[in-house]
């Protein structure tokens, strides 16, 4: 058996603030068995915290090296962010990239490495349904925030894509004259998904198949911003639309982007 905590834990009380819905910029919170042991297969937790209840459920998580901390019952029927009940809860440090060398080919790699910008997608389920896909693609392994985009580690984006973030690198960007140079620089293919634009999605053919694309999605109602007509070069590609339908959601339309890009479909 593990030991009950006290309630004056400094984790844990960080891990209530984040729950409570304080944001950090140094600690993020994941909830769930599922979302959790997704991380732990990429990350070392802070600390791991279960209820006396859950805790003989979850003696196979000791194999991975980490003890879990058992709260008490009654502290942890007020701790949960969801409606229903969870088992387990980890406490991450964030993880961002650096700006140097974030664009770089990886000489490592055995397929070619795309990027995805999100800009000012500020819905956190569909950045995290964004990033779920992309991690799925096999392909799609860097990504770039724009200001007002979700935040990647809040718990709603986390919940949303099951914790599946480990396989990801991403770029808090500061500078649109920065991203413009670093793609040029390295030889980037840039795509915006545009629904106004006469182009199709479907017709699309990389102008050479080792080339890295970086694709750009933006919020659904306001679609592409300004700053992005001063990107020379970059392909303007809209998904073919039937019945007056004049866009989709952006989740959906970025997955599909993803995989046709990506020569997956």
């Amino acid at each position: 058996m593990f030991d009950v905590i006290q309630e004056e834990n400094s984790l844990w009380q960080i891990a209530k603030e984040l729950a409570r819905g304080k944001k950090s910029e140094k600690y993020f919170l994941a909830e769930g068995s599922k979302t959790v042991k997704s991380l732990l297969a990429s990350f070392q937790p802070l600390a791991l915290f279960t209820s006396a209840s859950f805790q003989a459920e979850l003696y196979g998580l000791e194999g991975l090296g980490t003890k879990p901390e058992i709260i008490s019952d009654k502290l942890w029927a007020n701790f949960s962010s969801t409606s229903s009940p969870v088992k387990l809860v980890g406490l991450f440090e964030r993880f961002y990239a650096s700006e140097e060398h974030f664009f770089a080919p990886n000489p490592e790699a055995q397929t070619v490495t795309h990027t995805l910008i999100l800009d000012a997608v500020q819905d956190p389920g569909n950045v995290g349904t964004i990033l779920r896909t992309a991690t799925a693609t096999g392909c799609w392994s860097r990504l770039v925030l724009a200001p007002e985009t979700a935040d990647p580690f809040s718990l709603k984006v986390i919940r949303a894509c099951a914790g599946h973030l480990g396989q990801l690198k991403i770029l808090r960007l500061k500078s649109i004259d920065f991203l413009k140079q670093e793609l040029s620089r390295n030889n980037y293919e840039l795509v915006l998904l545009d629904p106004h634009s006469k182009e199709c999605l479907s017709n699309f053919k990389p102008s050479k198949p080792s080339k890295p694309l970086a694709l750009v999605l933006s919020r659904e109602g306001q679609g592409l911003a300004e700053h992005w007509a001063d990107f020379s070069g970059a392909l303007r590609l809209a998904l073919p639309m039937s019945n007056n339908a004049e866009s989709l959601n952006v989740a959906v339309a970025g997955a599909l982007a993803m995989y046709k890009l990506g020569g997956l479909l």
